[in-house]
């Protein structure tokens, strides 16, 4: 089944040379990132030339955004942590520091 956002935001050889890129050497955390406005948010953001942290509480959503990102996926990283607990959200951004 093809996603929505994927269909959306597409990454186009010629275009990615082409398209002058935004969000370069910045880094961005998108929780959410693993289906829906979260994820064609992260695939946007990488588009622009960010590295993409996306979050998701199931980790194998977030891998499969960062898979979506095609040539731009170097340099993203998908996390697993519930947003809505502060320990978990702690641990997040210890971890996004190691990866960053």
């Amino acid at each position: 089944m093809e996603n929505k956002a994927d269909s959306f935001i597409s990454f186009h050889p010629s275009e990615i040379e082409k398209h002058p890129m935004k969000l370069a050497d910045k880094t961005a955390l998108v929780t959410g990132g693993g289906s829906g406005i979260g994820r064609a948010i992260a695939i946007l953001f990488a588009r622009e030339g960010a590295r993409v942290i996306v979050n998701d509480l199931r980790l194998e959503l977030g891998q499969k955004t960062v898979e979506a990102m095609g040539p731009r996926k170097a340099g993203a990283h998908a996390i697993q942590a519930d947003v809505a607990d502060s320990v978990q959200v702690r641990a997040m951004f210890a971890d996004r520091k190691s990866v960053v």
